[in-house]
């Protein structure tokens, strides 16, 4: 639990730090297509000062919890690691509360967007694990499809850069 704290702590400060920095990996780019799956919707952050993105669904405390279930499905790595996570043992994480939180997000596009959708893969694959009787292979399975912690913090901080470029106000 205390790594996942300090991490997430490390994530907010890279957040803050990047905002005044280089966005160029986050303006949407006109090649990538929408991951959300609902039909395209149009509404696609244009500029750092989020024309376009619908910010109002989400608080403080949202993002706070999008930070701290990702370190979470991080670390699903076992049948005990995924228990304690799912059973609300370590953290208040469940598939369902996790997904809301990223619906919410659907307007990130770039590289937000690419990272957003490797987090609602990632937490559809731990859903799935947990809703069966995972091996070993299985954990190994999703380790190599998420990229295991480096893959989803790469994506964390991908989201966490366009959610600071398109909702100002939430920081």
């Amino acid at each position: 639990m205390r790594r996942a704290l300090v991490c997430s702590l490390l994530v907010l400060a890279l957040a803050g730090c990047g905002a005044g920095g280089s966005t160029s990996t986050i303006t949407p780019a006109a090649s990538t297509p929408s991951s959300g799956g609902d039909g395209g919707s149009s509404s696609t952050p244009t500029s750092g000062s989020g024309g376009g993105a619908d910010c109002s669904g989400l608080s403080k405390t949202e993002i706070a919890d999008f930070i701290v279930g990702t370190q979470l499905i991080a670390q699903v790595r076992d049948k005990t690691a995924l228990e304690g996570i799912t059973s609300g043992t370590i953290g208040q994480y469940t598939p369902e509360s996790y997904g809301a939180i990223l619906a919410k997000m659907s307007f990130l596009t770039g590289s937000a967007g690419e990272g957003l959708a490797k987090l609602v893969a990632a937490n559809d694959a731990v859903k799935k694990l947990a809703s069966g009787s995972p091996t070993q292979a299985d954990f190994d399975a999703y380790q190599q499809q998420t990229g295991g912690v480096a893959g989803l913090i790469k994506a964390q901080v991908a989201v966490n850069m366009g959610l600071v470029q398109a909702c100002p106000n939430l920081g």
